[in-house]
């Protein structure tokens, strides 16, 4: 599949302050970074790229795309063609099949762009994708266009009210949009709007629909922030929590989420997450009760954040063990935690036997898990949030056996509300 990247498109209101506007970073990586990055997975085969004639980021462009194993054709546009806002038409002679247009101020993932090559069209129809769904942030600028749809035909439609998207500017075209060009820009001059209304009155204009908000448009600064803020919910969304964290955590996570979610870390947020850890852990053992009771926040912040640090890390997120017993991982830390305090403050004792109990009890349920039956039991035995305000009250009193005793009886309660369907499975 060809694909037509035009770079011609006027970004007025967005302004770089270093260097060219295609080298801006979004969330780490380049605008074009994030274009032939989508390009190369989505099996995009061949791409032209219109520039403006004389263009200083020629060899830029050719750098960055040559990183995804494309060697681009450059189309250097005249000046009166980009007035005009029909660059798109000097690709002619290039195209003579299907091909897809993508504006250089058009952002999409690599799922949206596959949907677009995989859907097939013929040699008279026009593809475009509509996001359906009502949480993008982006749908009320004017550049969107809201467009009726016929959903069991998947075609655009003008007085269908009940099924209608938004038109987020990426096309699917068949060498016939050429001609089209040419003709509705004779009397006003040539829009997009215009032509996709031609192709909606002759029943050509064929949708595809997504919910995802995988997709965004960049016309100033303030849509990179917007886009960069969508990046980060994206990736809360993605944490697999139950809706009582969901509720208490998602503003806090989004908004740390952008603040540090950067690629030259991406594998090691779970060290950052042990070494937080550890310091609250250092913090206890100094006996001291200024120093244990920012051990004691420390602790709670860590538990909380174990969710965030995991998901964000790659070689975590992948791990099929880690993630899924994310709580229990982080009792048995707490256990070890206040053992070791313990320790450190008594020596031994017969605490220690209480400390192994926890531990068995513990273990015992990763060889045999049991579900809660009940899901308002299940909802607290599973919240992050929850383990990190028993963390908290525990660890905040600076007696470290008594933290462990409430911590303790905070565990054994858990276990106990699986007892029943344990011996259920037992009786049977």
């Amino acid at each position: 599949m060809k694909c037509v990247l035009d770079t011609t498109i006027v970004l007025k209101q967005l302004i770089a302050t270093d260097g060219h506007k295609l080298a801006m970073t979004i969330g780490g990586k380049s605008l074009l970074d994030h274009h032939f990055d989508s390009m190369q997975q989505a099996g995009i085969t061949s791409v032209f790229v219109l520039i403006e004639a004389e263009s200083k980021v020629r060899g830029f462009i050719g750098r960055e795309a040559a990183q995804y194993g494309f060697t681009p054709t450059f189309l250097e546009v005249p000046k009166e063609l980009i007035e005009a806002k029909k660059s798109l038409t000097l690709a002619e002679s290039y195209l003579k099949e299907v091909f897809i247009y993508w504006p250089i101020n058009r952002m999409v993932s690599a799922d949206l762009l596959q949907l677009m090559v995989t859907t097939p069209i013929n040699n008279h129809q026009l593809l475009s994708l509509l996001f359906t769904g009502k949480n993008h942030p982006q749908v009320g600028k004017n550049s969107i266009q809201i467009t009726g749809f016929d959903p069991d035909k998947m075609i655009r439609t003008v007085n269908n009210q009940s099924s209608f998207g938004y038109d987020i500017g990426l096309y699917k075209c068949s060498p016939l949009v050429f001609k089209l060009i040419e003709k509705v820009s004779q009397a006003k001059g040539f829009s997009w709007k215009q032509l996709l209304t031609a192709m909606t009155r002759s029943g050509l204009g064929v949708v595809e629909t997504t919910e995802s908000l995988d997709w965004s448009i960049i016309e100033s600064n303030e849509d990179i922030a917007v886009i960069e803020s969508l990046e980060s919910n994206k990736v809360v969304c993605e944490i697999d929590w139950n809706e009582l964290d969901r509720k208490g955590m998602f503003s806090a996570f989004a908004w740390l989420a952008e603040r540090i979610a950067m690629p030259a870390i991406k594998n090691y947020y779970f060290v950052i997450w042990l070494a937080l850890f550890g310091l609250s852990t250092l913090c206890y053992l100094t006996g001291q009760r200024f120093f244990m009771w920012n051990g004691a926040i420390l602790l709670a912040v860590s538990v909380a954040l174990f969710p965030l640090f995991s998901h964000l890390d790659e070689r975590i997120r992948n791990n099929a063990w880690i993630e899924p017993h994310g709580l229990l991982i982080l009792r048995l830390a707490v256990i070890v935690f206040y053992t070791l305090s313990i320790f450190s403050a008594y020596g031994m004792g017969f605490w220690l036997a209480f400390a192994i109990v926890l531990v068995g009890v513990e273990l015992f349920f990763v060889f045999k898990p049991i579900e809660i039956e009940d899901p308002n039991v299940e909802q607290i035995a599973s919240s992050f949030l929850v383990h990190a305000g028993v963390c908290f009250v525990s660890a905040i009193i600076t007696l470290p056996l008594v933290g462990l005793i409430l911590f303790g009886l905070f565990s054994l309660s858990l276990a106990s509300a699986k007892v029943p369907k344990l011996l259920k499975e037992i009786r049977h």
